[in-house]
């Protein structure tokens, strides 16, 4: 399901400042977002690094910092609400 445009490069900007640089990537598992995104709601999903590629496994794990800088992009991509406001 592709999200939205505006919404994927305000991701990308805000993890490039943060982490200074961004990678693209396809969701194989079914995540809500999708059906949000059917829904027609402008959607986009912002993933964290799993060490070694595991991910949806009891051993997935994220190196510590990692979290806190996805919600550093986090808080600097939704700081731009004034486009976000006007899609209500």
């Amino acid at each position: 399901m592709p999200f939205h445009p505006q919404l994927v490069k305000m991701c990308e900007e805000a993890i490039r400042e943060t982490a200074g640089r961004s990678h693209a990537m396809p969701s194989g598992p079914l995540h809500d977002a999708a059906e949000v995104c059917r829904a027609g709601i402008p959607t986009v999903m912002m993933f964290v690094q799993s060490l070694k590629g595991i991910s949806h496994n009891k051993i997935e794990d994220t190196r510590e910092e990692h979290p806190r800088m996805s919600v550093v992009a986090l808080i600097a991509g939704v700081q731009d609400h004034d486009w976000i406001v006007k899609q209500r």
